[in-house]
């Protein structure tokens, strides 16, 4: 219960910087273009928070920068042609990937007259970063990727993977996990683990939360890795 309402409490927080008219002109042209996406960074807001919370260096200042900047991680989608995200990522061509690669500096080209942290701005430009370097937009390695931004790229991944699109249904809790396992590179491996045991404990693992709390996820089936 009290973590629920220290949540609740992060929430109302973060979301209280839409009394900045820019801000909420930004956040209602995400729910405009699609509640689906307005939904993710809701659900990545509340994941992350939950990560975070209870490390000594998250002072409650700094969860609401990060939450505000997990709200609107996928801003930039805003700046992409349309029908570019209701494709397969496998689908693509070499532009169209490129151009999706360009929405987290978009996402800070929208907020720019937006009196944001960098905490926040973080958020949004690093969120496809990944431990192994090969992220982008600035294939950072994992030493200079804030450990604020690992756990929003954990969570932003589960929550795309459990969250049905159009080109593919919802993967359940466990076999998104399995899917995260298989790229255990990309992924910061401590913030990885720390989902799991929170998932565990909510009884959301239904059928595989021991063994997924042990670390036994047998290896998916191979598939074109999703762009979250």
């Amino acid at each position: 219960r009290a973590r629920f309402d220290q949540v609740g409490r992060l929430v109302r927080q973060s979301i209280g910087f839409l009394q900045l008219p820019d801000a909420v002109k930004n956040v209602a042209r995400l729910i405009t273009k699609g509640y689906q996406e307005y939904q993710h960074g809701l659900a990545v807001m509340v994941l992350t928070s939950v990560l975070l919370m209870d490390r000594p260096e998250m002072t409650e200042d700094l969860l609401v920068k990060v939450g505000v900047g997990a709200l609107l991680h996928d801003v930039g989608r805003l700046g992409l042609s349309p029908g570019l995200m209701d494709k397969s990522p496998g689908s693509w061509s070499p532009e169209e990937e490129a151009a999706f690669r360009t929405h987290p500096a978009l996402g800070v080209g929208f907020c720019v007259g937006l009196p944001l942290p960098a905490e926040t701005l973080h958020c949004i430009l690093f969120h496809h970063e990944q431990a192994d370097g090969k992220g982008f937009p600035a294939g950072l390695p994992a030493a200079g990727i804030p450990d604020y931004v690992k756990a929003l790229a954990v969570c932003n991944t589960y929550d795309a993977l459990t969250r049905a699109c159009v080109w593919r249904p919802a993967y359940p809790p466990f076999d998104a996990l399995r899917r995260m396992e298989a790229r255990k590179t990309s992924l910061d491996r401590t913030m990885f683990k720390r989902l799991i045991m929170i998932l565990a404990d909510a009884e959301v693992l239904k059928g595989g939360g021991e063994a997924a709390r042990q670390g036994n996820l047998p290896p998916p089936e191979p598939e074109t890795p999703p762009q979250e």
